[in-house]
């Protein structure tokens, strides 16, 4: 949670303060239509938000270690790619 929590404020981050209030799948969509990501690259955010849900919001989903790994990996290349990208 904490590794999807750091995207979230990253996505805050590039879509600015105009944006703060708006939901993830909201800034998502608007980063994309301007161009600040990849079509790639929310498509990928919007797995990650889709599997971060799931674990968030169901008592019977089984997270093991190595899916947890797995998935703080994943956020950890969006967030490189990310900063890569709007550095």
């Amino acid at each position: 949670m904490s590794s999807w929590r750091n995207l979230e404020l990253k996505l805050r981050e590039i879509a600015g303060e105009e944006m703060a209030n708006h939901s993830t799948g909201h800034m998502i969509r608007e980063l994309t239509q301007s161009g600040a990501i990849t079509v790639e690259m929310s498509k990928l955010i919007l797995e990650l938000s889709s599997l971060r849900n799931k674990v968030a919001h169901t008592d019977e989903e089984a997270i093991t270690y190595k899916v947890s790994s797995s998935f703080g990996e994943s956020v950890n290349r969006v967030l490189s790619a990310l900063e890569a990208s709007n550095a």
